[in-house]
């Protein structure tokens, strides 16, 4: 992959060519993130497969792949047996290597037994990567690519350890790049993440969005109608700028649909925004199904007291973005759901509630988490802990906003 010339051909990176199996994979898979460890398991069967041999080969046989391993279902292959290998030998559709069949078996026995540990494969690949977040390059040529990464040696030695094979730094840096968690796309290329997305919102989306779904929004409390809604999109743009890498068309509809789901109520409307994120019709014929399913994962993630961190820098974002730690809004915000869900509590018992809930969310030890460092959301929480040491001027405070808004009904 050396060679200034070839380093981009019609605008893609050069490796891919002009095959046209190699462009779709380039443009529609190829450091995109995978969420998912079905499609984690797909990608270490083919990446093995693939050691000594080019990437197209294995490509080319791929639909082999998943006819003679089950449709990549790892407990079906992990339950594989000696007269499975035996009859695989004699299977055209795939590389017919005897060591590299069995070790896919034993491969998949040990993706079972770190999903027992970590939960997820899926986690445990992110635990290489402490912040989180994708590894972005900024090459511009084919010959800078390197072959492995701390990343991948530190993942590939503790996958040795456990007994995996074919898999060592060279294939699993090439398994990251694959999965989305390392993007080598040159700078230049047409499908580098946030090459043509630092343009702004596609006027598209932003009138779809203006006319369908922030109406919607209307319908909800006074703490998430409009003016909610387009702070979190304002805010998730901002926090977006400090990431090259990510989809601004993607920020903007995840901040838009992060809490439709309110429709059906506040308990799972996490989960319901999600659901009607990813059935929306006239998304899915704009975006690819890995995006829709990062955009869903996204708004599922975003609620404050999820207990576990978002699964992409997209669900971080708007995490962040939700947040609003403003003194003035939460106290407001928290008074005008008491006054429409508890109307048989007096003055006090209100503002109580209220304190509690400060405490419980933003306090010291309270259950809000802050994902990233850009914005002002680190310095604002401060604040506002600076403020709540002091009782009897968060008390003031409360009782204030609650005269405000009771006598405003």
């Amino acid at each position: 992959m050396s060679g200034r010339t070839n380093d981009l051909i019609d605008g893609r990176c050069g490796w891919c060519g002009t095959d046209t199996l190699y462009i779709d994979y380039h443009d529609n898979e190829w450091g995109r993130p995978v969420l998912d460890d079905r499609t984690l398991f797909e990608f270490l069967i083919l990446e093995s497969a693939q050691a000594g041999l080019s990437w197209l080969t294995i490509l080319r046989k791929r639909e082999g792949y998943g006819r003679a391993f089950h449709d990549f279902d790892v407990e079906r292959v992990a339950s594989m047996t000696d007269a499975d290998v035996e009859r695989l030998m004699q299977f055209e559709g795939i590389v017919r290597n005897r060591l590299k069949i069995k070790s896919t078996i034993t491969n998949a026995r040990l993706f079972i037994g770190i999903q027992a540990e970590f939960g997820s494969f899926l986690d445990y690949i992110r635990s290489f990567f402490p912040d989180g977040t994708p590894v972005v390059h900024e090459y511009r040529r084919l010959e800078e690519l390197p072959v492995a990464s701390a990343e991948s040696d530190a993942m590939s030695r503790d996958m040795k350890k456990r007994g995996f094979k074919f898999f060592g730094t060279t294939v699993c840096y090439a398994y990251l790049q694959a999965t989305g968690f390392i993007d080598d796309h040159l700078t230049a290329c047409r499908c580098r993440a946030g090459v043509a997305n630092r343009q702004p919102v596609s006027e598209e989306l932003r009138c779809y969005v203006e006319s369908a779904i922030i109406p919607r929004y209307s319908a909800f409390d006074k703490a998430h109608r409009e003016e909610h809604v387009r702070w979190v999109i304002e805010q998730s743009l901002e926090l977006a700028s400090h990431y090259p890498s990510v989809d601004m068309n993607m920020v903007y509809i995840i901040a838009a649909f992060h809490d439709l789901g309110l429709v059906r109520g506040r308990e799972n409307h996490h989960r319901d925004s999600c659901k009607i994120l990813e059935s929306d019709n006239f998304l899915k014929a704009r975006f690819a199904p890995w995006q829709m399913r990062v955009m869903g994962c996204a708004v599922e993630d975003h609620r404050a007291s999820g207990k576990e961190k978002p699964r992409s820098i997209y669900g971080m974002i708007v995490a962040d973005a939700d947040r609003m730690i403003d003194p003035e809004t939460i106290v407001r915000r928290t008074v005008q759901y008491g006054l429409a869900n508890y109307p048989d509590l007096d003055r006090d018992a209100h503002c109580r509630r209220v304190a509690e809930h400060l405490e419980n969310k933003y306090g010291p030890s309270g259950y809000l988490k802050i994902w990233l460092p850009w914005g002002r959301n680190v310095e604002r929480l401060g604040e506002l802990h600076a403020m709540m040491s002091d009782k009897e001027k968060i008390d003031a405070f409360i009782y204030n906003i609650f005269d405000e808004e009771n006598a405003s009904r």
